[in-house]
């Protein structure tokens, strides 16, 4: 699902699409109301971060991905991500419900550019999670098995 701002273009006068009720927030409404129903919004919420990333933490079947613009935008502080995902394992009780794995793995791959540049879009996330320093494993999940866990492809 769509979170964050929308593009428009500016010479469709016809469309009334607005991304104030594209929030992060919303989506957790949905994973809480639907617990069995598997969510991912896109973008992280570009630009609540923090609000999709929250979300994400106490909502186990929700998740993001950082498409679109996100790592543009934060290319030179992508170790900023790490703030954003701050639990940790081991962080159970009250802090997190999600406290056996990296806080990170609530984002998934995904990409709405050009297939032309799908290397590069790979090559972000990629940068992301090593600048992160995201475990070997925990980035296999982001790149696909979180994905095909959530398809029915895989098991944890």
């Amino acid at each position: 699902m769509h979170t964050g701002v929308s593009s428009r273009n500016n010479q469709d006068k016809a469309t009334k699409s607005s991304f104030a009720r594209m929030r992060p927030s919303y989506l957790s409404s949905v994973a809480r109301v639907f617990p069995k129903l598997k969510i991912v919004g896109a973008h992280l919420g570009n630009p609540w971060y923090d609000e999709a990333a929250e979300a994400a933490r106490w909502d186990t079947n929700l998740f993001f991905d950082v498409t679109g613009s996100t790592l543009f935008k934060m290319q030179g502080k992508l170790a900023g991500f790490k703030d954003i995902f701050w639990w940790r394992p081991g962080a159970a009780g009250r802090h997190s419900l999600q406290s056996d794995t990296n806080a990170l793995e609530k984002l998934v791959f995904g990409t709405d550019e050009d297939p032309l540049n799908l290397a590069d879009n790979i090559d972000r996330y990629k940068r992301m999670l090593a600048v992160c320093e995201v475990p070997a494993e925990s980035q296999a999940r982001v790149m696909a098995g979180t994905v095909a866990r959530l398809l029915g492809y895989a098991k944890r």
